[in-house]
């Protein structure tokens, strides 16, 4: 494990109204933000397919303004090739009109329901292809894929080392360290933390990651004491001339 460990959360509509100030003034450094979902599986959302978090567009503005680095994720539902495509499709069209504070990963939620439902009741193979051609959708589209998942899912559920070319965030809980896999980057370690910021229980993480990283304009801003409002004008730069983060990494890289 690394040395640098970062503070982080993922939230959604179910956290309610969340202060974010509060939240970075005790030590988060990132979360991630629920975005999208296939198929509704609560009381409320049973009858939706392909929709939005209430609460993501609040979030991801309000969590980047108090300077917490943000990432958003989409839970899985698809029960075949053509409804992960779809399930992407949806889920890119919903950061695009957030790409400004997408500044992490675009990850896809893939876990247990109870009872099984969905994307839960395909074979091990089935589910492998699913995932893997919504990961090559997120990175078709020039974003950071990551796969949220569990031990339990790595192990049975998915064909071995079918995911060792992608960045993992993983939800192993009541352990002093996580499972050791490739590509860790994201530890959840707790579904019911408490922080100040959060009414009730919280889902707290722990980065294995640089925010430089992650964020080479970050990198560029920090080593040339830039101020914080070059961010929007090499934004400007970045989408006139059409280069994106490998151009500012290569700068970065020789500071």
């Amino acid at each position: 494990m690394q040395n640098n460990v970062l503070n982080g959360i993922d939230v959604s509509v179910i956290n309610g109204d969340i202060d974010w100030k509060l939240l970075k003034e005790r030590g988060i450094q990132f979360a991630m933000i629920k975005a999208t979902q296939g198929h509704g599986l609560g009381i409320a959302t049973q009858n939706l397919r392909l929709f939005t978090d209430s609460r993501f567009s609040e979030n991801i503005r309000t969590a980047s303004k108090e300077g917490i680095l943000c990432g958003a994720y989409h839970y899985f539902t698809a029960t075949s090739i053509t409804e992960a495509e779809e399930e992407a499709n949806y889920f890119i069209s919903v950061l695009k009109r957030e790409k400004d504070y997408v500044r992490l990963w675009a990850a896809v939620d893939v876990e247990d329901t109870d009872p099984p439902r969905f994307s839960g009741r395909l074979s091990k193979f089935q589910l492998t292809a699913c995932t893997r051609r919504f990961i090559e959708r997120i990175r078709a589209a020039g974003y950071q894929a990551m796969l949220y998942t569990n031990p339990n899912y790595l192990t049975y559920k998915f064909t071995p080392s079918a995911f060792e070319d992608v960045d993992i965030w993983l939800a192993h809980y009541n352990v002093n360290t996580p499972m050791t896999i490739p590509r860790l980057k994201i530890w959840q370690y707790t579904p019911s933390g408490r922080i100040d910021g959060i009414a009730g229980d919280a889902d707290l993480n722990r980065g294995y990651f640089t925010l430089e990283e992650r964020d080479p304009v970050d990198a560029i801003i920090n080593a040339c004491g830039f101020m914080p409002m070059w961010r929007a004008r090499m934004k400007e730069f970045e989408e006139r001339y059409e280069f994106g983060d490998e151009f500012w990494r290569r700068i970065a890289n020789e500071l």
